[in-house]
């Protein structure tokens, strides 16, 4: 094909466009990719995407356009199962012009040497390495590429190769005089570089075939044709060979690591062919010296002296290419990029679920022990997916992913490859992704240890403005997250600018053009707006972040001037905030630490603030300031003047109830006695303080000492009853006209008398003495008069309970919803006789003169609350009739078979007591629903049946009773909900599951206590519902994800108001249903599947049977620790094999025993108080029982046979269970029954 066409000229030239028109249907022209005179190249967009189409325009109609269609078809074929090649996809032919495709690749590997980041060592390698990979694959089925350049060579954005365009139509050989010819066919990107092999260049004076001389004299055929002629024997029979493709990828290899520096250009070629030309100093740029050996053997003349490229990649194993690259990084990039191909969410989720294996990998002493080289190339990956996420999760974990790999990789990487990716989150939508990427952020930047020269502007031109507008970010999480972390971004920078400085200097590079100083106000430029912002946040929990953590740190980076006038100045405005004491509280606890930088100058400013602090409404904030002073004090920041006055208004506070304040005080005493000389100790302080202690003392360094020598502080019901009086100021008057009496007295040697008090202070000083006011205690309230008097205004006027206050409730409306959902409301308490009502119906209230000197609401309200009394009375009576009565009583059946069932006919899903009756309820696989009645039974009858029966016609999976109204629950396979009325045998509601979206019925629970009263089930896809049967729709719905596994069991505590769920992947998930909140979780060690559920013997305990071992454990919900462990395996106590897979499948509770079945068929009994009682119910003999503590988990272990009988073991083996027990029950009648049910359709009572 080649040949024939160097002669021919096209009569009219037409762009690409004019013939992707004939094509339309397929592929839809975007853009052109170049043009020349052999092919005419355009990106189209086509059905799977974008595609690359190549033209060419036919202008003779004689070439044989179809044999090079098949000929094209057959390399599609027989390249199919490579996975670093890319053949073309489609061929098509027309009369104008023939078309080739093949998918689109953004880059190639001679524009990504051109591309920031440049490419590094390790991934040239890894190029070089795909790239022979890609040759030995086509060679191995038998192809050759023809023409191998940079320009064909694509390169992903993870740095995934594939080698393309190959070119069987392109002539084989070409003559060595005329460069025309090369440019035709091979020169497309117009460099002039030449990579073909030095063979295929001939002299039209030699032959090829040393036994024929046809060439040598044939002028005629050369004159005719232009060019080496097509219908030549010799030139038919010549086809491509590997060592030409060699030879090209040795060229390749050489652009790729010399950065884009060619061994030949079309002329340098054939010189080296004549041997007037060497690649030499080309090749003396390759620092590798295995890579530049492989090279120079690549470049050889002698096309015989090239290996092969399975060799060379066998050679350079563990060489110049890493182990890694064979062992595991080959085929793991591959996972990413074969055919289907991974959405960039199921990439990032595969490596972070791969994380804990390359940690492993990483630490490996194996062969396939990867570095941080293999880790760059997968931040590669990494990097390429991120800008295409779509899920929240998939971010999140790509934010960690990244931080892993800055953990793990040199810092030049993390500058140019990673933090790009983490400044992109910083503008996501999503606020937990900035939080993420702030933290990010930050992370990456402390891995940071070196920074070349041309980083310097990275801060102030780069990081700093987008961080900044985050200050006035939308979420509060972000806003708080960068307060939070704003510190450490100063910080980092200040150390980032010192690593630039320090790189300059090593370097022997020229200095900044600004000086260091200049650099650093670059800094503090920004960050103090940021600073500001985040200070005059509208949110107080902002402004607390960022001084609670940054506070400090931002100080030392500021300096004394600025600190004083951004971070001290705006601080002070916390105090202005009433509202929030946490905000107060946080500027004392850290005003100490910023001061120590501002300096004690800002003595003057803090003092009228700290005694502000002691009259704080709040006493924590009041024992935070005492704190503060302190830390103030042993700095030397106060000045000796204002030293002894805040200590002078400090001291009262030895008195003060509160153990916090007392110990705060102590420590203030303590630090001003730090800075003072044995003479100011015991003349200033010891006057001070002598009316405080019980005895005087000389030292006050200890703490301890001082406070066990304080006397008693002021009693706590006295200053709160004396702070919410209504006359404060009036009550303190009082108290120092009793304190001059008894100075008076006391000095005259008199009894103290005091003056006629007002009616109110007497009453008020009787509760205070029977609350502990004696004389001492009235000087030592006194002592906080200030404090207490601020605190009275700051909390308000108190309410004036005796006041009268008409409000005119009289034709008030009153709505209701009754408190319990079985009876009628109480009335009677609003009802004043027949009369009483207004035209419309409603009840009136009582009138203003039926009590006189009493408001109308007062009335009302004391109507109202005698009214919810009575209801709440109601209230713990029912919740008293719903308890279980066997929770009390520890109950032990004696083995006596009363009644044989077998009305079932397959499996008994579930058994249930009818409440205030003695019937219970059993549902089957069969599809029917039972009604039994014990008291029958239990009178000897012959024949025992059914009192009812309903058919469902589906198999019956749960069963559950109503304690207040007769109804029954019950749910089937086919997803349907039924509940019905026993007594008055009709339908109340019924809904049917989404088996698809909820999947099939798990278990029922009927929750009484809890208005309104709700149905609850669960299903097996994790969606547990509560079901108000008065209303449509869901009164609740939680759901545990399906990760887990599927939902396996559920129970409902009626006391506690809590409701678990268990799965088989062995979690269990806890919800509060009075807040409709999930509280806990935890996971069974051996993630084995969660049989049944109960509630446990103490309050946030439950019971949890998994497979395997009859094990049987008790978990506390709060904390997920695992407290007892009920063990019947002849395994090691809580080991995670299981030798028997034997499980507990029924539970039931008896006082502080517990009864289970499972399936081995054996009901066995565990006393949990007296374990000696424990037995196995049925058996000739008895185990034996022994209680061991293991790993802090107590176990009640069963072990072998005892040869003791015990007189209580009377049930027979004949009589027992033959298949295994599925449900449990306690029954009542004149006596306790033990009902249990199998999966034979079998139910047994026992007493």
């Amino acid at each position: 094909m080649g040949n024939q066409l160097v002669s021919l000229a096209p009569s009219q030239i037409f762009p690409v466009e004019h013939y992707i028109q004939d094509i339309q249907n397929d592929a839809e022209f975007e853009s052109s990719l170049g043009s020349t005179r052999f092919f005419k190249v355009a990106k189209c967009k086509a059905a799977g995407g974008h595609v690359v189409v190549k033209v060419f325009v036919i202008h003779d109609p004689s070439l044989p356009m179809r044999a090079y269609e098949e000929k094209l078809n057959e390399l599609n074929r027989t390249l199919a199962p490579t996975f670093n090649c890319l053949p073309y996809t489609g061929i098509l032919l027309n009369d104008k012009a023939g078309f080739i495709t093949r998918q689109f690749v953004k880059y190639t590997v001679y524009d990504r040497l051109s591309t920031r980041p440049f490419l590094t060592g390790i991934e040239k390698k890894w190029i070089a390495f795909q790239l022979i990979a890609a040759v030995d694959q086509a060679h191995g089925l038998g192809v050759c590429h023809g023409d191998i350049k940079l320009e064909n060579i694509m390169l992903s954005s993870w740095n995934w190769l594939l080698l393309t365009d190959f070119a069987p139509f392109k002539p084989i050989f070409l003559p060595e005089d005329n460069p025309a010819d090369y440019s035709y066919f091979f020169d497309t990107s117009r460099r002039r570089t030449c990579y073909i092999a030095p063979e295929r260049f001939k002299s039209r004076t030699m032959s090829l075939d040393p036994s024929t001389s046809l060439w040598s004299s044939n002028s005629q055929l050369v004159s005719q044709s232009g060019f080496l002629p097509d219908d030549v024997e010799d030139f038919k029979r010549g086809e491509l060979s590997p060592s030409m493709d060699i030879f090209s990828l040795g060229c390749v290899l050489t652009e790729l690591f010399t950065d884009g520096v060619p061994p030949f250009d079309f002329s340098q070629l054939l010189a080296y062919r004549a041997d007037e030309y060497s690649p030499e100093k080309v090749l003396e740029k390759i620092d590798d010296l295995n890579i530049r050996r492989m090279i120079e053997e690549m470049l050889s003349k002698d096309p015989s002296t090239r290996s092969s490229a399975t060799e060379y990649l066998n050679q350079q194993r563990g060489v110049a290419f890493p182990e890694y690259f064979y062992s595991f990084l080959q085929s793991y990039m591959r996972m990413f990029s074969h055919a289907p191909l991974m959405s960039s969410d199921q990439k990032i989720s595969r490596i972070f679920r791969d994380q804990d294996k390359l940690e492993a990998q990483l630490n490996s002493d194996l062969e396939e022990r990867i570095d941080s080289d293999c880790l760059l190339i997968l931040a590669t990956l990494v990097t390429s997916t991120i800008r295409d996420l779509k899920l929240t999760t998939s971010q999140l974990q790509s934010v960690k992913i990244l931080c892993w790999l800055a953990e793990r990789l040199p810092s030049e990487t993390i500058l140019e490859r990673i933090l790009p990716f983490v400044i992109h989150y910083l503008s996501s939508p999503v606020p937990n992704i900035r939080k993420a990427g702030i933290e990010a952020l930050v992370f990456c930047f402390k891995q940071i240890s070196s920074v070349p020269r041309s980083h310097v502007n990275t801060f102030p031109e780069y990081i700093l403005p987008a961080i900044l507008p985050l200050c006035q970010d939308s979420s509060i999480n972000v806003r708080a997250s960068l307060a939070r972390n704003l510190a450490d971004i100063a910080e980092l920078s200040i150390r980032f600018l010192d690593m630039v400085t320090l790189s300059g200097s090593l370097e022997g590079e020229a200095g900044p053009t600004c000086s260091y100083e200049a650099e650093v106000t670059a800094l503090h430029t920004p960050l103090q707006q940021a600073v500001t912002l985040l200070l005059e946040d509208q949110q107080s929990c902002v402004k607390q972040v960022l001084v609670q953590y940054s506070g400090a740190r931002l100080a030392v980076f500021f300096g004394r001037q600025r600190a004083n006038d951004v971070l001290l100045k705006h601080m002070i405005t916390f105090l202005n905030d009433k509202n929030d004491c946490q905000l107060r509280y946080c500027f004392f606890e850290n005003i100490a630490s910023i001061a120590a930088f501002v300096g004690w100058h800002c003595s003057s400013i803090l003092k009228p603030l700290l005694q502000q602090g002691l009259a704080d409404p709040e006493e924590f904030v009041v024992a935070r300031a005492i704190n503060s002073m302190s830390s103030l004090a042993r700095q030397g920041l106060l000045e000796k003047v204002s030293l002894f006055e805040i200590l002078r208004d400090t001291l009262p506070f030895l008195m003060h109830p509160n153990i916090w304040i007392r110990h705060a005080s102590v420590g203030m005493v303590v630090a001003v006695s730090s800075r003072l000389d044995i003479v100011d100790i015991q003349v200033k302080i010891g006057s001070l303080l002598k009316n405080y202690l019980k005895q005087s003392i000389i030292l006050l360094d200890n703490p301890a000492i001082l406070l066990s020598y304080l006397k008693d502080p002021i009693p706590r019901p006295v200053l709160d009853a004396i702070i919410k009086y209504n006359d404060v100021t009036g009550l303190i008057s009082l108290l120092e006209e009793r304190q001059t009496a008894r100075r008076i007295c006391r000095s005259s040697g008199q009894q103290v008398v005091y003056n006629e008090m007002a009616v109110q202070y007497r009453q008020l000083f009787a509760r205070l003495a029977k609350a502990g006011m004696y004389p001492a205690v009235e000087d030592q309230i006194l002592g906080l008069k200030e404090y207490i008097l601020k605190v009275a205004v700051q909390r308000g006027p108190p309410r004036d309970s005796q006041a009268v206050i008409d409000i005119g409730l009289e034709n008030c409306v009153k709505f209701s919803v009754p408190l319990i959902s079985d009876g009628p409301r109480r009335v009677g308490v609003y009802e004043t006789g027949s009369d009483d009502r207004h035209s419309d119906g409603r009840k009136k209230l009582c009138e203003p003169d039926q009590v006189q000197g009493t408001a109308p609401c007062r009335t009302s309200l004391s109507s109202l609350i005698h009214e919810k009394r009575k209801e709440c009375h109601s209230l713990a009576e029912q919740r008293e009739k719903c308890r279980v009565e066997d929770r009390s009583v520890t109950w032990k059946p004696r083995g006596h078979l009363v009644a044989h069932l077998t009305e079932h006919k397959r499996r008994v899903t579930g058994l249930a007591i009818i409440p205030e009756t003695t019937q219970f309820a059993s549902t089957s696989a069969d599809g029917t629903l039972r009604i039994w009645d014990c008291a029958k039974m239990e009178s000897r009858n012959i024949a025992n049946k059914a009192r009812q029966v309903y058919d469902r016609q589906t198999p019956l999976e749960c069963l559950a009773a109503s304690r207040n109204n007769s109804a029954l629950g019950i749910a089937a396979r086919d997803g349907s909900i039924c509940v019905f009325n026993i007594v008055k045998q009709t339908s109340v509601a019924s809904r049917t599951l989404n088996l698809d979206e909820d999947g099939t019925p798990v278990a029922l629970h009927f929750q009484d206590t809890l208005q309104p009263s709700l149905l609850f089930y669960t299903s097996s896809l994790g969606v547990t519902v509560g079901w108000d049967l008065r209303a449509p729709g869901n009164a609740v719905r939680f759901t545990t994800e399906l990760r887990h596994g599927l939902t396996t069991a559920m129970c409902v505590d009626d006391e506690e108001f809590w409701l678990t769920t268990g799965t088989s992947g062995g979690v269990v998930s806890c919800w509060d249903l009075r807040f409709g909140l999930h509280v806990s979780s935890f996971t069974h060690p051996a993630r084995a599947r969660v049989r049944r559920l109960v509630p446990g013997f103490s309050a946030g305990q439950v019971l949890v049977s998994v497979q395997g071992n009859n094990e049987v454990g008790c978990w506390n919900l709060e904390t997920g620790g695992r407290h007892q462990v009920l063990w019947a395996s002849t395994a090691a106590p809580l080991s995670l094999t299981q030798p028997s897979q034997h499980s507990i499948c029924a539970m039931k509770m008896s006082g502080k025993a517990l009864i289970t079945g499972g399936s081995d068929c054996k009901l066995r009994y565990w006393n949990m108080t007296t374990t000696t009682e424990s037995t196995v119910l049925g058996t000739e003999g008895n185990y034996s029982y022994r209680t061991r503590l293991i790993e802090g988990t107590e176990v009640l272990q069963e072990s072998g046979r005892s040869h003791r009988k015990s007189e209580d073991s009377k049930l027979q083996v004949d009589v027992q269970h033959q298949d295994w027990i599925t449900d449990i029950l306690i029954a009542q009648t004149t006596q306790k029954l033990l009902v249990t049910a199998a999966n034979d359709g079998v139910i047994k009572m026992w007493k």
